[in-house]
């Protein structure tokens, strides 16, 4: 069988890229050939072990069935075309009959009331919805579906065994603020994110030499979106007096890259499913409430600081803080594990209602 997989996949993201990852290994374990519904398709099949098309492809190709997510595909936070870009891939399903299971996606971040009717309509259909977080489960309960929690598909990966020795930090610019209307109109993908503001980068510069003399750790940034994440470490480190590393790690290496942080300084949301992946602790620095879901899930293998200069101060003693908590990370990782392989259920009864 055919199998498509409609996320936000052959972007420089290498989030998005490790879910697709994820959930392209599930379905091939379960016999499934994937298609990946692709903004590159060229640069999909390079990556990965798959096929790829683009969405205009997609009413004529031969497929079997859908699976819509993982990651924060339900949410308007970004730019209100978001969910009419992504949605578009569930409803050419339904128009071919297309079985379809939503896998492991998020919904903090879903504000307007037209977004959750487009939301509610678009995925009262599908055979299986699972969510990663808790308040995405309430968020979709409330719209009247029937998900059920899982956790991110990524932590399903497996991790090679590496030293941590650094200090790993993964960066990135904060989204539009919602009074942005610039940034709201931007189609789906061309927000590159709201500028820092001139006290960010010296504050956060600040704490980072804070946080490396408390340590001993040298601070290494591990941009995982190239282009954009590697432009902000470039800022940061060159107003710090600790020296540091920087990297630009491909899809193959960035697991291997955050998994050297003895302590996990992330804004990515996958920096920290990346760090609880590799059994690493992790402060997280909450620019957007799917961050603050994912602290709240990992807690206590991971902890929380708002994305506020005044609150920088504080990064030097959560880090500390971080590395005496090294042993709780792995009971968090068993857990949110056993939480995952509801994914794997929902891929199971997509498939199933496939080969009808």
């Amino acid at each position: 069988m055919r199998i498509a997989v409609a996320g936000w996949i052959g972007s420089t993201n290498l989030g998005d890229e490790l879910i697709f990852s994820a959930l392209s290994r599930k379905l091939v374990a379960q016999g499934a050939d994937v298609v990946g519904i692709s903004i590159d398709p060229e640069s999909t099949k390079r990556q990965h072990p798959v096929d790829a098309i683009h969405l205009a492809q997609m009413p004529l190709a031969p497929l079997d069935g859908l699976v819509f997510g993982g990651g924060e595909v339900l949410q308007d936070e970004t730019s209100i075309w978001n969910l009419p870009y992504h949605l578009t891939r569930v409803w050419l399903g339904r128009l071919r009959r297309l079985p379809t299971a939503v896998v492991g996606v998020g919904a903090v971040a879903l504000r307007s009331r037209g977004g959750a009717a487009m939301v509610r309509r678009s995925l009262s259909a599908a055979l299986a919805v699972t969510v990663r977080d808790r308040p995405s489960l309430t968020t979709l309960r409330r719209l009247g579906l029937d998900p059920v929690l899982a956790a991110d598909p990524v932590l399903a990966l497996p991790v090679e065994p590496v030293a941590p020795d650094r200090l790993v930090v993964a960066l990135r610019r904060s989204v539009p603020r919602p009074e942005d209307r610039l940034g709201r109109l931007l189609p789906a993908g061309r927000s590159k994110g709201a500028d820092p503001g001139a006290d960010w980068v010296p504050a956060m510069a600040a704490a980072l030499d804070r946080t490396a003399a408390a340590t001993g750790l040298v601070p290494r940034f591990v941009a995982m979106q190239r282009g954009r994440d590697d432009l902000l470490h470039e800022q940061v480190a060159a107003t710090m007096s600790t020296p540091s590393e920087q990297t630009a790690p491909d899809l193959a290496g960035v697991m291997g890259e955050i998994a050297r942080g003895v302590v996990v300084v992330a804004m990515r949301y996958h920096g920290g499913v990346a760090a609880l992946a590799a059994g690493r602790p992790s402060v997280l620095i909450g620019y957007s409430p799917k961050v603050a879901a994912l602290a709240a899930e990992a807690a206590p293998a991971t902890s929380l600081l708002p994305n506020d200069p005044a609150a920088f101060g504080l990064l030097a003693g959560a880090v500390e803080a971080a590395g005496g908590r090294r042993d709780r990370v792995a009971p968090v990782l068993e857990r949110l594990r056993e939480r995952e392989r509801a994914n794997d259920w929902a891929l199971e009864h997509l498939l199933e209602n496939a080969a009808r």
